[in-house]
């Protein structure tokens, strides 16, 4: 069995602030274990929350992709000045 997270390793883990864990548990958001007063974690468990709260991406209904294109094409355009700028 894996040793068990306590909240500033699991924050960590997650890539999160402690205060943020301690939220998430008051709201019964993330999946712990509480031992008396002790609060802790699994690795596979915030794991497999973590991939559940994942949200892909899609475009939105009505767009056609034409403005992420775009947006590339001039941040593209952006770097290849800027590299040219500096180059001089």
């Amino acid at each position: 069995m894996e040793e068990p997270l306590n909240v500033n390793e699991a924050a960590m883990f997650l890539g999160l602030k402690p205060g943020t864990v301690y939220n998430m548990i008051s709201r019964r958001t993330i999946p712990f274990h509480k031992i008396g007063r002790r609060v802790l974690f699994r690795q596979a468990e915030l794991e497999a929350w973590f991939q559940s709260t994942l949200v892909p991406c899609v475009p939105r209904p009505g767009d056609s992709g034409k403005k992420v294109q775009q947006s590339n094409a001039d941040v593209e355009a952006i770097t290849n000045n800027a590299v040219e700028q500096f180059c001089r």
